[in-house]
């Protein structure tokens, strides 16, 4: 696995301590206040669906990656899992099925988050119509993907996130490139 391309679980911690003050490993719920903008007295009512399209059994670095951060939030938080076990030609239903599946269910979760930069059109969708926060982890393929459909969709999606997660220095500089704010990233 590149390192400068994809980060570590560890690389994510150090990420999260720096803009949040918060660790991964032994983080106690007032820290992820926080991380997902809310108050501690809210917290023992908040509730995150976590969508991804990258988790096993498929195999790879994102899906790895999701494996490991939705194992560390549901340590501390009350989280739900959506996730496409397809092959990635199975992506627009799968983003269907999601949009659907959150829409309905919105008024259990407090937030939303998505594990991949392809299904931001599905968190910006649900934030419009369910006033939600959406958290967008993106890995870098996300943003240079040489489509320009693609790209005018993806792009966009993801500057109406409330936050995005890049997972290395070099996603986070081409997030900035193209015009993310700074304020969103983390």
């Amino acid at each position: 696995m590149d390192q400068g391309l994809l980060i570590s679980l560890g690389e994510l911690t150090k990420t999260f301590r720096a803009i949040h003050a918060i660790s991964l490993r032994s983080l106690k719920k007032p820290q992820y206040s926080r991380l997902f903008l809310t108050n501690e007295k809210n917290m023992k009512n908040f509730r995150l669906l976590f969508v991804t399209n990258n988790y096993p059994p498929k195999i790879g670095g994102m899906e790895q990656y999701c494996f490991d951060l939705y194992g560390n939030l549901r340590k501390h938080l009350a989280i739900d899992k959506i996730s496409n076990s397809r092959s990635r030609n199975f992506i627009p239903f799968f983003a269907i099925y999601a949009f659907i599946k959150g829409l309905v269910k919105n008024k259990q979760y407090s937030a939303f988050h998505f594990g991949g930069g392809v299904l931001a059109p599905v968190g910006a969708l649900l934030k419009a119509l369910t006033g939600k926060k959406i958290y967008v982890t993106v890995h870098g393929l996300d943003i240079t993907w040489p489509n320009k459909f693609y790209q005018n969709i993806i792009f966009p999606s993801l500057k109406r996130a409330d936050k995005v997660i890049c997972v290395s220095n070099y996603t986070k500089k081409l997030c900035l490139e193209r015009g993310l704010e700074k304020n969103k990233i983390i």
